[in-house]
């Protein structure tokens, strides 16, 4: 008997299918399915979920697995695996084999995931490991207290393949605590009102760390925020020098945990740097998290020299490096995640 196995872009008939697999799979919690169906819907509309796309994998013409997966955004070639599932191991390994030569067809040269380190998952990091990714870091706790996760990369550039190993994560420069000047204009943290919002562009504009990119996000979330608030899912907390924006942070909860926290973005007015309104912002940023419930949160940057300082400034806060992916945002810039747990779980 001859047995058609195929991997093609998701399809109307095939949604029902793929919604009961990562259902019966006990691998995702009802708000995860949501995300799922969501997800599917929005590539099928042609209006993609955070451009997100999705692959199944058809045994005899019948879905049988899954993949969900995106090119990140400020990266040059990286691509992420939003979700997986099937009902074999083998299933798994030829949609990671697919989504490897399309990664390649689109000039992607690194693939990575962040896979829950549960037992129930541990034929997809099985999977993952024989696909040739590598553990890149852990984050204990992630999901839930007692849930934590994996992460895993795989580069894919040809020169890359049977070369010696890179060099690791530079060395974070010495951090100085600034003294303040006598007569200082005392600082003070507040919500970002519309008041504050030519403030923030114009400092992102002039932080030379960001990219034009970088500019274009930043102002879609201000813009999220100040027209629709908190509800998706965006704070923003500006730092005043009397009536002056000298720094803002925008952060939110990560999707599909239940006290974990994303910081996105802070930055702090060039010409007002060293004043102690990055330790504010970070500090009102952990009661915060606190004030709701929240344990964790986690940031990434990068791993160029130019951002020692900005490592520097994480680990002085308590900050500890989990995460290391090199040439994630291109071939000679990484990425480090640092998380901070701000209380026991």
């Amino acid at each position: 008997m001859n047995i058609t196995i195929t991997v093609e872009a998701l399809q109307v008939r095939d949604v029902e299918t793929v919604l009961r697999l990562a259902r019966v799979s006990g691998l995702y919690t009802p708000t995860q399915l949501g995300v799922i169906a969501e997800r599917c819907a929005g590539f099928l509309r042609g209006q993609r979920e955070d451009d997100y796309e999705v692959m199944v994998i058809r045994v005899d013409a019948t879905a049988r697995g899954f993949v969900i997966f995106r090119k990140r955004s400020l990266t040059e070639a990286a691509f992420e695996i939003g979700q997986i599932g099937g009902s074999e191991s083998g299933q798994i390994a030829h949609l990671l084999e697919t989504l490897r030569h399309e990664t390649l067809k689109r000039n992607g040269r690194l693939i990575f995931a962040e896979l829950p380190d549960r037992p129930e998952w541990q034929f997809i990091h099985e999977a993952l490991q024989r696909a040739g990714y590598a553990v890149a870091g852990q984050t204990p706790h992630l999901y839930a207290p007692g849930a934590g996760t994996r992460h895993y990369a795989l580069h894919l550039s040809e020169d890359e393949r049977g070369s010696s190993p890179t060099p690791g994560l530079p060395p974070a420069h010495p951090t100085t605590r600034a003294s303040h000047p006598t007569g200082a204009t005392t600082l003070s943290v507040v919500p970002t009102t519309s008041a504050h919002r030519a403030a923030i562009l114009d400092m992102t504009t002039n932080t030379s760390v960001f990219v034009e990119e970088d500019h274009v996000v930043v102002e879609e979330l201000l813009e999220l925020y100040l027209n629709r608030g908190p509800a998706e899912g965006y704070y923003f907390l500006s730092c005043l020098a009397g009536e002056v924006v000298v720094a803002y942070v925008c952060y939110g909860p990560r999707p599909s945990t239940s006290g974990a926290y994303d910081l996105y973005w802070i930055c702090a007015d060039p010409r007002r740097r060293q004043q102690g309104a990055g330790r504010r912002l970070m500090a009102a940023v952990e009661a915060h998290v606190l004030e709701r419930g929240g344990y964790l949160v986690l940031l990434e940057t990068s791993d160029t020299t130019v951002f020692a300082p900005t490592r520097a400034f994480y680990e002085a806060l308590g900050y500890a490096r989990v995460v290391h992916i090199e040439r994630f945002y291109s071939e000679s810039d990484g990425l480090v995640v640092y998380a901070k747990y701000l209380r026991p779980v």
